[in-house]
């Protein structure tokens, strides 16, 4: 059957109630290029944490040599807010996508959003102006969004019903391993690059060059597997139907105050920000830490940096989904439990991360940590949503997406940089040649976890106060009890 999709606007458009047989080859080859575009997207996170000292002397427009003392007086505060700004994007494109993903082709959002975040990248090697750059990094964020937020919905809407956890759960390795992809393609250019031509630059054009071309790949496939109006009947063969709009009825200005008022979804969400802040610190200052303060090598500096971007995230997830399953799920209140002491012990390991000056122990504490934030975030991310009547659950998502990139993943390098520069101008010189004011920085935005401890005790208090667990009938029969005001 040959299938044809429009703009997917028009609401009067009968649907044929035939059956479509799925090519299973075609759809693993779509899968497979979304793991890849996933990967290959999330390169520029692991781009600028390797190279900051050469973004920092290209947006000063410094002319000068690495060894120069007078890099040291380079404030941390651009390149910080710089690899913030993405995502401020993030939340713009969040706000964006929630409105038109169910209402646009979304082959061709996916193939516009792949080329325009390219261009965004390709600003790099044309100008080093840091007002430009940074407008580039929100766009950029605009379209990493998507990625972000549809791949999961593809793998759920066209994936073997057998599949869809393990396709959902490479889908999101794609983040961290793009990390590390980035910040070796970033190592082994810098190599040879100029420094009149640094390695980020050129690594941020490789990666858009990557994604222009899966962008041109999605082209050659059928609209129909990347159509929201197609739903499987089982494993190889499905139908068309009419999607639910419920953006009219149910929309999120109308319902942000009802959502905002439920305390177990506010202090959870909150919470989750706090770890969120935490695994961006640890992600795009650690390189930075381990080079200045530690005085690792670069090559130890690539085998820890990936070690602890790809086996803390990986092992801290895998952990917490098995414990929370054994518990019963997050409808239980032992899921409760379990993300509070989590949030307990990594208050705990958080303080003593950079107390010392040993990469052993660094490297330890810093795992361990990304370890048991990663664990508390499956058992967080599913009280958050259950924790909300079915009718808000889609909206209240979109939220905590939202709130969790404004308050947990943009501050988190920017406010380093700027507790940075402030301690660095109180220091003397033979403490600034130290790199003192990156341990004492550390120290200080890690002892922000003890509010992220705070915010889930409280959540837990809300949640001992409710009988039975988390479900469409305990929500509805307590629905007073998470609307009374929190003042």
């Amino acid at each position: 059957m040959e299938y044809n999709i429009n703009d997917e606007k028009n609401d009067d458009q009968e649907f044929s109630t035939d059956k479509i047989q799925i090519d299973n080859k075609t759809r693993i080859k779509i899968y497979i290029l979304i793991v890849l575009i996933s990967t290959f997207s999330s390169c520029d996170g692991g781009i600028i944490p390797c190279q900051t000292k050469g973004i920092k002397l290209d947006f000063e427009d410094l002319k000068i040599i690495e060894s120069s003392p007078e890099v040291l007086e380079i404030k941390d505060s651009k390149v910080g807010f710089f690899g913030s700004s993405d995502y401020i994007g993030r939340v713009i494109g969040a706000l964006i996508f929630t409105v038109i993903m169910g209402k646009y082709n979304r082959k061709m959002l996916l193939v516009i959003t792949l080329i325009f975040k390219a261009f965004t990248l390709l600003t790099a090697l044309f100008t080093c102006n840091f007002y430009i750059n940074v407008i580039s990094r929100i766009l950029s964020g605009i379209s990493q969004v998507f990625f972000t937020t549809y791949f999961p919905v593809w793998s759920d809407q066209y994936g073997k019903e057998s599949k869809r956890v393990i396709m959902v759960s490479l889908i999101q390795l794609g983040n961290p391993l793009g990390i590390i992809i980035g910040y070796g393609l970033n190592s082994f250019i810098n190599s040879f690059a100029s420094k009149d031509y640094r390695a980020w630059r050129i690594s941020f054009g490789v990666e858009g060059i990557i994604l222009i071309i899966c962008g041109f790949i999605i082209l050659s496939f059928d609209s129909l597997y990347f159509s929201n109006k197609f739903v499987l009947i089982n494993d190889n063969e499905g139908k068309e139907e009419m999607p639910k709009d419920d953006f009219q009825n149910n929309s999120l200005l109308k319902n942000i105050g009802k959502i905002l008022c439920n305390k177990i979804f506010l202090f959870t969400t909150l919470a989750n920000s706090v770890a969120f802040f935490g695994m961006g610190i640890v992600q795009y200052w650690g390189d930075k830490y381990m080079e200045s303060v530690l005085l690792m090598e670069e090559f130890s500096r690539f085998v820890c940096f990936g070690g602890l971007c790809l086996l803390g995230p990986i092992l801290g997830i895998g952990f917490g989904g098995y414990v929370c399953n054994k518990i019963g799920g997050y409808q239980k209140k032992g899921s409760m439990v379990f993300i509070i002491i989590l949030m307990l012990v990594s208050s705990i390991i958080s303080s003593f991360i950079a107390i010392h000056t040993i990469p052993f122990l660094f490297i330890i504490t810093s795992g361990l940590y990304l370890l048991v934030i990663c664990a508390a975030m499956p058992p967080e991310s599913g009280i958050i949503i259950s924790s909300l009547e079915n009718n808000l659950r889609g909206d209240g998502f979109a939220l905590s997406n939202c709130l969790l990139n404004l308050l947990g993943s943009f501050p988190a390098s920017y406010a380093f940089s700027i507790i940075s520069d402030q301690i660095f101008d109180n220091l003397n010189e033979e403490k600034r040649k130290e790199f003192e004011h990156y341990r004492y920085a550390w120290i200080i935005t890690m002892l922000y976890n003890l509010v992220g401890l705070l915010f889930i005790i409280i959540a837990g208090l809300s949640r001992f106060k409710i009988k039975g667990d988390l479900s469409k009938e305990e929500n509805e029969k307590n629905e007073d009890e998470f609307s009374k005001p929190m003042i």
